[in-house]
């Protein structure tokens, strides 16, 4: 939700305004028309440079944060673009490898989907991204040392990989997961080249 600092200080303005208003329409104060004139003409006078320049320094940050947001996507989409092109490479290199294996991993994997239908969740309760990155930042070295383990004992080379960054992370537990982070469960990354 942004904020306009601008209309909110024309807010006091007004405000201001209507309670001078209301003093010289009222019969009940007491005023003098000279200090309350001169009061009205100093709170319009200071208001007025001090709206402008709220003005103009919120409208300089909500240009801000609109870049930054414009870089984090982009930056987003390269880093999509990157992974899928890795992917895409071994998969290919996969294939080549070994006759009919695409097939064969293909078909084991719409085997293990339909033995195991439920969605993978996260067994601790998180709330959102930030707890989601803690718990990962917490047992991804148990993770690795399990993973490298198996990978290397079944002849494979094992690759670290670095824990998925917040912005991706949060691009796809609102894109794919209706903003449930316990349904991210690939934080933790990296690659076994056999």
């Amino acid at each position: 939700l942004e904020s306009n600092t601008l209309a909110l200080a024309a807010q006091y303005q007004v405000m201001l305004t209507f309670c001078g208003a209301f003093i010289v329409l009222s019969s009940d104060f007491k005023y003098d028309h000279r200090v309350l004139g001169s009061f009205l003409v100093v709170v319009n006078v200071v208001i007025l440079p001090i709206m402008t320049y709220l003005g103009m320094q919120d409208m300089r940050e909500q240009e801000a944060q609109r870049i930054k947001i414009g870089l984090l996507r982009t930056q987003l989409l390269t880093d999509k673009a990157t992974d899928r092109a890795k992917f895409q490479a071994v998969w290919a290199r996969l294939g080549a490898d070994v006759r009919g294996v695409e097939a064969r991993v293909l078909s084991e994997a719409k085997e293990l989907a339909r033995r195991y239908p439920d969605t993978p969740k996260q067994l601790a309760k998180l709330n959102d991204s930030d707890a989601l990155l803690a718990q990962a930042r917490i047992s991804e070295f148990a993770m690795h040392q399990a993973m490298r383990s198996l990978v290397v004992n079944a002849g494979g080379v094992y690759e670290q990989g670095p824990l998925k960054k917040k912005e991706r992370v949060e691009e796809k537990m609102y894109a794919d997961y209706n903003g449930d982070p316990m349904r991210v469960v690939d934080v933790v990354r990296a690659s076994a080249i056999f």
